[in-house]
């Protein structure tokens, strides 16, 4: 199924605040405050988890619900999806 271009915008975004992470890996609270910062307006939060269902979906990041809540992690193919975005 094709991407709008704000999907395609919150996709790429996602995947920039990740890689901009040390480890690739962001706890959702602070993926979401990134997201906020980075886009104008805000996604909304149905956006964003169309937006994560979508990448997880596409094998782009995978989630871990921690007691600390959803951590969200790239994947070796989010990389490569990256890279292919020029991101």
């Amino acid at each position: 199924m094709s991407r709008s271009p704000q999907q395609h915008l919150l996709d790429r975004a996602i995947m920039r605040a990740l890689l901009d992470s040390r480890s690739g890996t962001l706890p959702e609270r602070m993926l979401t405050d990134k997201l906020a910062i980075a886009l104008e307006p805000a996604p909304l939060r149905s956006e964003l988890d169309e937006a994560l269902r979508h990448a997880d979906a596409e094998y782009r990041v995978v989630s871990v619900d921690t007691t600390y809540g959803m951590v969200w992690s790239l994947t070796d193919s989010g990389r490569a999806w990256a890279k292919g975005q020029r991101l």
